[in-house]
């Protein structure tokens, strides 16, 4: 029977006496706390709360269950690593997709406002006709080339396919684990910033379509 591999962190955190156990715990909320004050903010509290509910669950699973990961039952193990893998999988493949989506809004604006308002102008409000077929063409032609730069960039493998190998790396092989202090800490520290440099990306990229809205309604 192959022997179960302890969590990334289980032997770290094993080595540590209840004392510093405490003290790291407390240390983590502070970090926890500090990078949360610069934290990017979409003024909107239905967003923030659930930007915010993620970027505390998130890391709480993550690296409670890897400090005692061999402690637990099979189950539990099985529902932790699935759950840490579809989420993490998931949160990297909904914000490549925003920032992408973005990225053709703004294109498809800029040539909107530069070459077919221009030629709608120039026809006056005769032409409902024209005006319609050429507007269908256009969102034709940008849902095309948006979806051709899609597979071209192997975007999808970007956003989804290697984000998900190297959690399953990370997470599940567990090719990696920490064997000293110093490698525990930085550990449980990048994880935290990741997730709260992630909620940030999330926020801008948000904002950036609140604003975008906002604009077209006005």
């Amino acid at each position: 029977m192959r022997k179960l591999k302890k969590g990334i962190t289980e032997q770290s955190w094993g080595d540590l006496s209840e004392d510093h156990k405490l003290y790291w715990k407390f240390a983590l909320r502070f970090i926890t706390f500090v990078v949360a004050i610069f934290t990017t903010k979409t003024n909107i509290p239905i967003f923030d709360w659930a930007i915010g509910i993620w970027t505390w669950f998130f890391p709480v699973i993550l690296l409670e269950s890897q400090r005692s990961y061999q402690k637990y039952s099979i189950p539990l193990r099985r529902a932790i690593v699935s759950t840490v893998v579809f989420i993490g999988s998931w949160s990297a493949t909904i914000l490549g997709l925003a920032i992408f989506l973005q990225a053709v809004i703004s294109a498809a604006a800029r040539t909107f406002s530069t070459s077919i308002a221009p030629e709608l102008q120039s026809r006056g409000t005769h032409s409902k006709g024209f005006a319609f077929i050429l507007v269908l063409i256009f969102a034709i032609a940008i849902i095309a080339a948006a979806k051709k730069t899609f597979r071209d960039l192997r975007w999808m493998e970007l956003i989804y396919h290697i984000p998900n190998k190297s959690i399953k790396d990370l997470f599940v092989k567990r090719k990696y684990t920490t064997k000293s202090f110093p490698l525990f800490a930085h550990f449980e520290i990048s994880i935290v910033v990741f997730c709260y440099i992630y909620s940030s990306s999330v926020a801008t990229v948000a904002k950036i379509f609140i604003d975008e809205f906002r604009i077209i309604l006005h």
